[in-house]
């Protein structure tokens, strides 16, 4: 699998880079955003956050349980795909945040 990218917007305003890859996923803050964290766990920082499984912030906002099994069979996603699940629905999260896929040109 190669890398998947998918920007960050807070109040519609590009925040950072949320990546997966082989070794787990990193977020990054672009170095143009001067603006608030988006959450405590990552606060502002010019250096990309790693992590072996999805950053607990950016997993709050996916639905659970019955709902998220829902999400899963009406996109065609495996409901353990997490990353997929965000970017696939990251224009219509609760609240002030939304993800867009980056597609890369081939």
């Amino acid at each position: 699998m190669g890398e998947l990218r998918a920007d960050v917007f807070l109040y519609n305003k590009r925040v950072g880079v949320l990546e997966k890859h082989v070794k787990g996923y990193t977020f990054s803050y672009r170095r143009d955003y001067f603006g608030p964290s988006l959450s405590l766990s990552l606060p502002l920082n010019e250096f990309p956050y790693n992590s072996e499984t999805l950053f607990p912030f950016f997993k709050s906002l996916l639905p659970e349980g019955w709902l998220l099994k829902q999400y899963a069979r009406a996109q065609k996603i495996d409901e353990r795909d997490e990353f997929g699940l965000l970017v696939n629905n990251g224009e219509d999260l609760l609240g002030a945040v939304a993800i867009k896929p980056i597609i890369e040109n081939e």
